[in-house]
């Protein structure tokens, strides 16, 4: 199969899981989308502000930059909505059972190959092509959940993260409608406070959009996901690091694996 092909398997499976149900995939695809177009709007509102208040900033790179830095990731996300999803949710689970099939098959392979060449020592191991799906979502649990005690309940980690985005999205947000006030009623002759009040709004405005993007969206699959039998508690809260967990056991022969 080519190797194109499985990436693009890969993707799908990345960002559309088939462990989760459509209906929350969907929505979050919806909120997905909505998030960017209210990200679009906010950058557009201090990028306006800037142009009239201060007309060499129309000249400049950065407001180009703005501009098609805008456009690129609403067309991405129209995209992502019109074309990926269809396609996700049509056949991610057909892709993610292609996956296993083939993996029954490399594995056989692999082991009758090792049976023949080593008679001392065979290392089983899952085929790596599953691998990278699924450590992709271990990461991802452990990203989030790794630095929580065993046993932490789904209530606690939400009120946990509730606290910490509310203050950090409350002061990121303050921090937009201060510069955007501030570069309304600057005067247009001092370019470098309306670059500096312009950079910082856009910043503010990728944080509160990327606060939102995990909160709303991310949290909830990994707290879904981490009660899959995939995704196994005892993998994801041990003291290994995520690049040392021992997917493969070497056996001394093939009945001691038996």
């Amino acid at each position: 199969m080519p190797e194109t092909y499985q990436k693009h398997q890969r993707y799908i499976l990345r960002r559309f899981p088939p462990f989760l149900d459509d209906t929350m995939i969907e929505h979050n695809e919806k909120l997905r989308l909505l998030f960017i177009v209210l990200w679009s709007m906010l950058i557009a509102v201090p990028t306006i502000l800037a142009a009239y208040t201060c007309n060499y900033f129309v000249k400049e790179p950065l407001f180009y930059f703005s501009v098609l830095m805008v456009l690129f990731v609403l067309a991405r996300a129209l995209h992502r909505y019109c074309v990926r999803w269809p396609e996700g949710h049509a056949n991610r689970w057909s892709y993610w059972a292609e996956v296993r099939t083939r993996n029954a098959c490399i594995l056989s392979t692999k082991l009758f190959s090792l049976m023949n060449e080593h008679g001392d020592q065979i290392e089983l191991a899952t085929a790596p092509y599953k691998l990278k799906i699924l450590g992709y979502y271990h990461r991802k649990i452990d990203h989030f959940l790794g630095h929580f005690p065993r046993g932490t309940t789904d209530v606690d980690i939400n009120r946990h993260y509730n606290i910490r985005t509310g203050i950090t999205a409350l002061l990121f947000f303050a921090a937009f409608v201060v510069s955007t006030v501030l570069l309304a009623h600057t005067e247009g002759d001092d370019y470098s406070q309306v670059l500096i009040l312009y950079v910082l709004s856009v910043a503010s405005v990728c944080v509160l959009f990327y606060l939102g993007k995990v909160h709303c969206i991310e949290l909830p699959q990994v707290i879904l996901l981490r009660h899959r039998p995939e995704f196994a508690s005892d993998v994801l809260f041990s003291e290994l690091h995520d690049e040392k967990i021992p997917f493969a056991q070497p056996v001394s022969d093939y009945y001691t694996a038996r």
